[in-house]
């Protein structure tokens, strides 16, 4: 199925009241795995955008998570932005940032994540969670980890756009990582 075929169908899913609703039943959490190749990005966040604009015209709010921005703004909030920068200027330091990110991207995420869907969950058939940029992650975290930590805590239709490629109905992430299953809805 192509990108656009592909979005033509989370839109029906996520405009249509009876799809809504039975988003659960195929896997038992309100999860959806939008599949595209890596090299389509710029046409797929284009297609994301439209999307977005057309739910909010039928008064779906749609709550964006842009994970190349989360760590950025995570670290702006602890007022230690400049040491990130610093640490990626010196080339000798950089595995010390690698493990320092990857020691709370997921957790973070995870955590902001709940806190506002605990929220939304009040109204689960207005609102939707899109996880955007997601190629921004590697190596610092994992979709199956996000989804798995996500689970009983999110019940609105959350919708991940991941960069990678399918066979027989397992994901690779970017096409590099050992295929892996998800409890989601695969497109």
């Amino acid at each position: 199925m192509n990108l656009s075929a592909k979005f033509e169908e989370l839109e029906t899913l996520l405009l249509n009241d009876q799809h809504r609703s039975q988003l659960r039943l195929h896997s038992g959490v309100p999860f959806i795995i939008l599949v595209y190749d890596p090299r389509d990005e710029h046409k797929s966040r284009a297609l994301q955008i439209q999307l977005r604009e057309k739910l909010n015209a039928r008064q779906l709010k749609v709550t964006e998570y842009k994970l190349n921005a989360f760590i950025f703004d995570y670290y702006a909030g602890k007022n230690q932005l400049d040491r990130i920068f610093e640490l990626d200027r010196d080339p000798a330091r950089r595995d010390e940032l690698q493990r320092m990110i990857a020691g709370v991207y997921e957790k973070q995420l995870v955590e902001k994540i709940k806190s506002e869907a605990a929220e939304l969950n009040n109204n689960p058939d207005r609102n939707i969670i899109f996880l955007t940029s997601v190629v921004s992650i590697y190596p610092f975290a994992r979709v199956s980890n996000l989804l798995t930590d996500l689970e009983n805590h999110v019940l609105v239709p959350l919708v991940v756009f991941y960069p990678g490629g399918e066979v027989d109905g397992k994901l690779s992430f970017l096409n590099r990582e050992a295929h892996v299953g998800y409890r989601a809805r695969i497109l």
